[in-house]
C-alpha cells in the first residue's frame, strides 16, 4: 500500500491491485495504480530483494508528493478485510491521529482477519501511526551489516528496529534509485516475514510472526542511543592513497550537486551520508556526473553505497574503475 507500482519491472509478479483517491469530497477507487512518484516501485524492490517469489496486490493511496489523508488510509485498509493476501507493508506514516475516524478499530479487525500490518514510522520521529498500534508491527531503522539482520521486542511500541542501510534499487526510480530510511526498513521486514513463512512452512498471523521475529532477533533490547548510532565501519578505502587530482574533481562535484559553497571542505573520509552532506535522491545525478567527468561508465549493479559513503571511497572506485579501463584499452 504505497505510491502505486512500475507495472513495466514487475508484469510478472503482480496479481491486481487498485487506487483510492479524494475527488470533491468522496473516496473513489479505480483500477489504476501506476506509480508517478517511485516510493512504492522501490519498496517492491527491496522486498523482492529479499523474497523473490513475492506475489504483489498493489493498493495505491499515495499522490505524487506521497501525500494522503486519512480517510483513504481507512478505506483502503478496509478494502484489505476480504482479500486473500495477508500480509499488508505499509511504508508510510501520520504523525497524529487527528482526523482519523476509524483507523485503530480497521487495524484491530484486519489483526483478528489474521491479516499482519508492518508499517513504518516517521523518519526523524520515534512514534508514528498507524506504527504505533499494537495490531501492528511498527518498524524504525537503523543501519545493519545486512538486511536479514534486525532488533525485535514485542513489549515495545515500536518492535521493530531494521535495517536501512541504502541500497540500489532500479535506474529508471531516479530519486528512490538509492533506497533508505524506514520506508526500507518497513520493506525488509515485510520480506522477511515472506522469507519465514517459506522457512517454517506456515502461514504466520501477528502473534505468531512476533514470536518468530523476537527468537530470530540479533537483539531483544535496546536503546535509543543504540538506534541512531552510525558507525564509520561501512566507509571503505581509508586506507588508499587516491589521486589527488581525482579527489579534488569529485568533491567539486559533490559540491556543485548539493550546493556546498565555498566555506564547506570536507575531510576526504568524512561520512557523507552520516553527515547529511549527501542525500540518497542525488545518488544518480553523482553516477551522471562522475561518468561524465572521467569518461567512464559505472556499473551500479556491482557497487554497493559504501563505494560512496566519502570522497575517498569515491575516489577509490573511480581509480580502480579507470585502471581497468586502461588494462582494456592496452
Amino acid at each position: 500500500m504505497d505510491s502505486g507500482i512500475n507495472k513495466l519491472d514487475f508484469c510478472d509478479c503482480l496479481v491486481g491491485g487498485k487506487h483510492f483517491y479524494v475527488e470533491e469530497n468522496y473516496v473513489c477507487c479505480d483500477d489504476s495504480f501506476d506509480d508517478d512518484n517511485g516510493h512504492g516501485s522501490a519498496c517492491a524492490y527491496t522486498i523482492k530483494s529479499i523474497f523473490p517469489e513475492t506475489q504483489f496486490y498493489i493498493i495505491k493511496i499515495l499522490d505524487q508528493n506521497l501525500e494522503t489523508v486519512y480517510p483513504v488510509l481507512e478505506a483502503a485498509l478496509e478494502h484489505c478485510m476480504d482479500l486473500k493476501y495477508h500480509i499488508i507493508n505499509l511504508s508510510l506514516s501520520l504523525l497524529e491521529e487527528v482526523g482519523s475516524v476509524n483507523l485503530k478499530l480497521i487495524c484491530d479487525a484486519l489483526q483478528k482477519k489474521g491479516k499482519i500490518i508492518v508499517a513504518s514510522v516517521s523518519n526523524g520521529h520515534r512514534q508514528s501511526f498507524p506504527a504505533a498500534y499494537p495490531s501492528v508491527i511498527g518498524v524504525r531503522g537503523s543501519f545493519f551489516s545486512s538486511s536479514e539482520e534486525y532488533w525485535y521486542n514485542s513489549k515495545e511500541d515500536i518492535q521493530c528496529i531494521a535495517d536501512i542501510s541504502p541500497t540500489f534499487t532500479s535506474w529508471t526510480l531516479d530519486n528512490y534509485f538509492m533506497f533508505s530510511g524506514n520506508s526500507r526498513a518497513c520493506a525488509v521486514i515485510s520480506g522477511l516475514l515472506l522469507k519465514l513463512e517459506t522457512d517454517y512452512n506456515m502461514i504466520l498471523n501477528l502473534e505468531s510472526a512476533g514470536l518468530i521475529l523476537e527468537k530470530n532477533a540479533t537483539r531483544n533490547d535496546w536503546t535509543e542511543n543504540d538506534i541512531v548510532a552510525f558507525t564509520d565501519t561501512y566507509v571503505i578505502g581509508h586506507q588508499q592513497v587516491c589521486d589527488q587530482s581525482v579527489l579534488v574533481a569529485v568533491h567539486q562535484i559533490l559540491s556543485d550537486i548539493m550546493g556546498w559553497g565555498d566555506n564547506i571542505v570536507v575531510d576526504l573520509n568524512t561520512n557523507l551520508f552520516k553527515n547529511g552532506l549527501i542525500h540518497t535522491n542525488k545518488i544518480k545525478q553523482l553516477i551522471i556526473d562522475l561518468e561524465k567527468q572521467f569518461g567512464i561508465t559505472i556499473n551500479h549493479s556491482n557497487i554497493k553505497y559504501t563505494s560512496l559513503c566519502s570522497i575517498n571511497s569515491i575516489g577509490k572506485l573511480i581509480g580502480g574503475i579507470v585502471d581497468e579501463k586502461t588494462k582494456i584499452d592496452s
